[in-house]
């Protein structure tokens, strides 16, 4: 049993340093800044609770498409509206460089409902579109999310 304990106290202790090390501004800058970098501060907890940011949407539609029936009645409308994130937003949307930042709004014409949700597009390629993981996260970084409901409307 002590062998046991003390096998999981050393795994803790190994891989608590190797967490500890993990340059937390390289990863969300890709790798051109570090905390040695001219101009970086690491900064304090009481530092911290006061950073601002946010992300917030343009009421500028990217993409678009519409389904109809064959009667031509509205059935749904989709509309990409592009995210403009703010300085310290990108690890929260982890998007890389081929991607940015929209949220997809569809308004359902006979239900009269709006749905979204936040998703990455390609910028070479805009009908390569995935959904972002955890969008509770990086919802509530875009300031302006709600408005987007009646942007579509």
């Amino acid at each position: 049993m002590k062998k046991l304990i003390l096998g999981f106290l050393l795994i803790f202790g190994i891989s608590s340093t190797l967490f500890a090390e993990v340059d937390f501004i390289a990863l969300a800058t890709n790798g051109e800044f570090n905390e040695q970098s001219a101009g970086v501060k690491v900064l304090n907890e009481e530092e911290m609770s006061e950073v601002v940011g946010g992300a917030y949407a343009q009421q500028v539609i990217k993409k678009q498409y519409g389904v109809v029936d064959n009667f031509g009645n509205n059935i749904y409308y989709t509309a990409y509206y592009q995210v403009e994130l703010e300085a310290g937003d990108s690890a929260y949307f982890n998007l890389g460089s081929d991607y940015y930042a929209a949220i997809a709004a569809t308004y359902n014409f006979k239900t009269n409902k709006v749905t979204s949700e936040v998703v990455k597009i390609n910028k070479y390629n805009s009908s390569n579109v995935k959904t972002l993981d955890f969008q509770n996260n990086v919802i509530d970084r875009i300031k302006n999310y709600n408005a987007v409901g009646s942007w579509i409307r």
